[in-house]
């Protein structure tokens, strides 16, 4: 079973993005992390920039959808454990 920290977590989302625009190989688990990022476009901008958004919080009361959380709730519809 795959059960990363937070940041690690966060750190494949951005790895696998990256390997994609880099057009890198791909594979094992990034092949379903790519699969649920392509499925996000509305993120797409903030997996191009991993500085800003690796240890970003995304509180409730700050409203909105916590995108990494939402990805991985798509992707452990495929066997990612957030």
């Amino acid at each position: 079973m795959f059960n990363p920290s937070r940041e690690q977590a966060r750190q494949l989302f951005f790895d696998t993005w990256r390997k994609y625009r880099q057009r890198e190989i791909i594979s094992g688990i990034e092949t379903i992390v790519l699969e649920v990022i392509l499925l996000h476009p509305e993120y797409h901008g903030i997996l191009d920039d991993a500085n800003r958004y690796l240890d970003k919080d995304y509180l409730p009361e700050m409203g909105g959808t916590n995108p990494f959380l939402h990805m991985s709730m798509r992707g452990d519809q495929r066997t990612i454990v957030y």
